[in-house]
């Protein structure tokens, strides 16, 4: 298993540690975030699937209702 490689430093000033530090953590943020946002992306598309199967479904229905309405008149 191969190890992670970490960043590495090759300067003492304390603000450029800093630097390298929080764009690295800041980094971080930002790809959780957008694993965030699109596990909430997918969700919202497989409720909305999930929404427009159902009132498909539903329409379908209602035609085919009509139908037998129409054959019994």
């Amino acid at each position: 298993m191969q190890e992670e490689s970490k960043p590495t430093l090759a300067f003492q000033n304390s603000d450029r540690v800093w630097f390298v530090e929080n764009s690295f953590n800041n980094n971080v943020d930002v790809q959780q975030e957008d694993l965030e946002a699109s596990a909430r992306e997918e969700l919202l598309r497989e409720e909305l699937l999930e929404e427009i199967e159902q009132r498909v479904g539903g329409l379908r229905e209602l035609e085919e209702a009509g139908r037998e309405e129409q054959l019994t008149k």
